[in-house]
């Protein structure tokens, strides 16, 4: 699958700050030019806000989509990323955010399920038991990976028949709703708080609100919500004497690096889609993507209507609304990107695990004014373009900002493979009656090598890789005629400090996303025409590094719709600071807030972050981040109710955003922390790669050791000590309730990897093989040993006092079978010597959505008052 080394966004307290590095020369991109040294230090704490959501690791941090309600322009927010666009790193196409949005989700969005006031039992259901064989190691007509186990080894598993891949089994069904009856009964207490919760959450919400705009050609593109609408209205209005194609009569017009534009220069409002009637009758209705034609005729989209996440991608008139069937693509990614015209959209199709393994090309019949109001046409035609048929990787595609280049390829965990096709000569050539050309392999995989490529402009291309045992990534410059990696030259030196996570590449500038000491920055350097004008300069000695006046905070990627703007958006916060959507100027440096977000009845001064740190058994120093509010905390050495919460995989880095979710814990007293361990990416690929197959049993342990931290220093003590994580999290969760039980007084786990041994050896389980890379093959095997250590589901004891759990989980979830949840249920309740009254075990199973949950923003807010009343009351708060 896909490696996405985009958005890994955080900050931190108190660390030197990088400037301008000295001694460097103009590097001209793709020449042998020398290279400049990198900037050193760092900034502050965690924290996020992407503009837009990328590409999804299977098994993310909090179990749903980036920000809801989006934090970007509506035209920005497209899903697909290539490699390298995404946020986090180093994992399968699995939901790759940082806290920014992982806490943006976890806690203003929640994963947990919604609240029914229905069916009530005061037991658990206790599931049937019905020995199945499983084997691991080579199996006759299945993909077991390389190197399975001859003879196989076998287990048993009487919690098989949970499993049901067609959710419709009437016993299966029966179980998860008595599960929901038992959670029913055993949270009746909390409705009250669970309602205040609630209100006090709408309390912090502007619920009528919009997004900043972003310039397309003659139009503003933004997004808005309206108070009592679950779903966003996309919309745009005209800027006054402009074509639509942003010119004045076919002649562009001098980019003066405006940002904003007065009432009186635009045209009325026009929703081009109206998500709120296109949702009327649908349980769940997510629009992963929305982006309108080259000609602002048409909007493409792609929406699942499951919570499954199979995409169809629709297209839209904007003038008339009508949608034809036969434009339609169904079973699709989500991703896709339109062509040169409104003729053309590149997208990516599904196999039957659910990996992204075809790209196509679909031409649709011409469409005049007529033609577009009509209801039927002539079918689109669709052109394979690259399929993939390893299944431990996963196709990708883009389109460059330039718009001259489609990106397409291959990449998994640890190996990409990039090809690009020059639109603008393919549409040349189609146009004369000519062959097209055919599409350009920048460099072919080789195990272990990552690397991302963009369009710098004329005929230079940037790229991002790891190659030459550049771990932390780097980099070099090349060109479109000689695009391999035998031409690539470095732009700047490799240091082991910088960890690059992106770069994109406008007319006049770049722009890194670097981290460094487990926090982003954001670099700016100027470029220009080269000799010839067809290869571009980068000002290496004169690249300027955003700063900012908070010692701790996260900025986004730079993220714009037009190549040509001599401006950029930015996304910006802090614990304590609401989501900022910044504009940079590229020719002046200047930079412009265009807004933020509003967060009523905040009163910011009220409330601290610190960075915390931990000393692992080994000397490595995990870090932790928190928050609270500073009247409600307690004196030094006098212990308080704390939340502590982790991921620790793919790459992804947590990096605690503000989120308003989180104040009706903060404004009872309760402490929250993150704690940065190791497998996430919050000190660049090395912390990631020091904790993953032999070793994963790290990212645990790491956890265990920010808890005790807290505990030895009097912050919290185990009765006051509450965890939390998300599918991957959830893993997390799982392995430390198994090996330290009694440092917490109760845990939630929202859509919970916790069945490892069994879900990785099966390679019909939607992106498994793409795992592999990740967690190893339990079909081989040494990898069956490691996995079999710490997989939660296998390492339940009979005889131990478990704390109280909430588990969560979709029934339509394609990263996380519901199953995991239901079976780790079920064998903790079996074996716990605790109480049920004290220390209950539950499971609330979303019988209509999926991994990443309502798609219905109230109904978000209500899930997670729900997990919060449950939180609190573990704490013994109940106003």
């Amino acid at each position: 699958m896909p490696c996405h080394r985009g958005h890994l966004n955080g900050s931190r307290a108190s660390v030197p700050r990088p400037g301008p590095g000295t001694g460097a020369t103009a590097v001209p991109v793709g020449s042998s030019a020398p290279a400049a040294a990198t900037d050193a230090g760092a900034a502050a704490v965690p924290v996020s806000a992407m503009p837009a959501p990328t590409d999804r690791p299977r098994r993310g941090p909090d179990g749903h989509p980036p920000a809801r309600p989006h934090g970007g322009p509506a035209v920005l927010r497209d899903a697909s990323t290539r490699l390298g666009g995404g946020a986090g790193g180093g994992g399968p196409s699995r939901l790759m955010v940082g806290l920014g949005v992982a806490l943006a989700s976890s806690a203003a969005a929640a994963i947990a399920r919604r609240v029914v006031h229905g069916p009530m039992r005061s037991t658990p259901p206790v599931p049937v038991r019905l020995p199945h064989k499983l084997m691991f190691g080579k199996v006759d007509g299945e993909n077991r990976g390389e190197s399975p186990m001859d003879p196989p080894r076998t287990t048993v598993d009487d919690l098989y028949w949970l499993r049901d891949d067609a959710r419709t089994d009437k016993e299966v069904i029966a179980h998860l709703k008595a599960e929901n009856a038992y959670t029913n009964y055993v949270t009746r207490d909390q409705r009250g708080l669970r309602k205040r919760i609630y209100n006090e959450m709408l309390s912090h919400v502007q619920q009528t609100d919009s997004t900043a705009p972003a310039k397309v050609g003659g139009y503003l593109y933004y997004s808005r919500t309206v108070e009592g609408r679950p779903y966003e209205y996309y919309c745009r209005r005209r800027i006054v004497g402009l074509d639509v194609d942003g010119t004045v009569a076919g002649v562009a017009v001098p980019d003066d690096g405006r940002v904003t534009w007065g009432d009186d220069q635009l045209g009325d409002e026009e929703v081009y889609l109206d998500t709120n009637s296109l949702a009327k009758g649908a349980k769940h209705f997510d629009v992963r993507s929305a982006q309108p034609s080259p000609d602002h005729a048409y909007v493409a989209y792609t929406v699942d209507v499951t919570g499954g996440e199979t995409y169809e991608l629709r297209v839209r008139h904007v003038g008339t609304g009508v949608e034809r069937a036969v434009d339609t693509a169904k079973e699709t990614s989500g991703s896709f990107a339109w062509g040169l015209d409104r003729g053309t959209i590149f997208y990516g199709s599904l196999d039957e695990a659910h990996r992204q393994h075809k790209v196509w090309r679909r031409t649709f019949a011409p469409r005049d004014a007529a033609a577009a109001a009509a209801s039927t046409a002539s079918e689109a035609v669709d052109e394979c373009l690259w399929t993939e048929d390893d299944e431990v990787f996963s196709a990708f595609l883009s389109k460059s900002l330039s718009d001259r280049f489609l990106f397409f390829g291959s990449g998994s965990s640890e190996t990409s493979e990039v090809h690009f096709l020059d639109l603008k000569a393919d549409a040349a050539a189609r146009a004369a009656g000519a062959p097209p050309p055919a599409s350009v392999l920048v460099e072919p995989r080789r195990k272990g090598t990552l690397y991302d490529v963009t369009h710098a402009g004329g005929e230079s291309l940037l790229v991002v890789t790891n190659a030459g045992g550049a771990t932390n990534f780097k980099l070099q410059a090349t060109t479109v005629g000689s695009p391999g990696a035998a031409s690539w030259v470095d732009v700047l030196p490799y240091d082991s400090a910088v960890k690059v996570d992106s770069v994109e590449c406008f007319e006049r500038f770049a722009v890194l996303l670097l981290r460094t000491a487990g926090f982003t920055r954001l670099c700016v350097m100027d470029m220009a025409e080269g000799d010839g004008g067809s290869i571009r300069i980068l000002d290496v000695a004169g690249r300027k590094v955003l700063d900012f006046d908070e010692e701790a905070y996260v900025v986004s990627s730079a993220y714009g719709a037009e190549f040509r703007s001599r401006t950029f958006h930015f996304g910006y916060s802090s614990m304590t600071t609401p989501q900022q959507t910044w504009a940079y100027d590229g020719t002046t440096h200047e930079r412009t807030l265009l807004k933020e977000k509003p967060v009523p009845a905040y009163q910011r001064d009220l409330y601290r972050t610190e960075r915390w740190e931990a000393t692992a058994e080994d000397g490595t120093t995990i870090p932790m981040s928190a928050v609270y509010r500073a009247d409600l905390r307690t004196a030094e050495g006098v212990p308080q109710a704390v939340h502590l919460y982790g991921y620790g995989s793919y790459e992804i880095s947590i990096d605690p955003s503000f989120s308003s979710t989180l104040l009706p814990l903060l404004d009872r007293g309760v402490v929250f922390v993150v704690a940065h361990v190791r497998g996430g990416g919050e000190m660049g690929r090395t912390w990631y790669e020091s904790a993953k197959f032999g070793t994963k049993a790290l990212t645990f342990t790491d956890f265990i050791t920010c808890g005790r931290a807290l505990v030895a220093r009097r912050v919290t003590t185990p009765t006051q000590l509450t965890i939390e994580g998300r599918s991957a999290g959830g893993l997390l969760v799982g392995a430390v309730l198994n090996m330290a039980p009694d440092l917490f007084n109760g845990a939630i786990g929202g859509v919970p990897f916790v069945d490892v041994l069994t879900t990785m050896a099966d390679a019909s389980i939607p992106l498994t093989t793409g795992e592999w890379e990740e967690w190893g093959n339990p079909n081989v095997a040494a990898d069956f040993e490691t996995i079999k250590a710490y997989s939660p589901v296998d390492n339940v004891k009979p005889g131990v006092a478990y704390p109280a759990v909430l588990f969560t989980a979709g029934l339509h979830d394609p990263r996380v079978g519901y199953w995991e949840a239901a079976k780790m249920a079920a064998l903790l309740r079996a074996a716990t010597t605790r109480d049920p009254r004290a220390a209950p075990i539950i499971f609330k199973c979303d019988l209509t959505s999926g991994h990443f949950s309502a798609s219905d923003r109230y109904r978000y807010w209500r899930e997670r008052s729900f997990e919060l009343a449950w939180l609190l009351s573990r704490h013994g708060i109940h106003e």
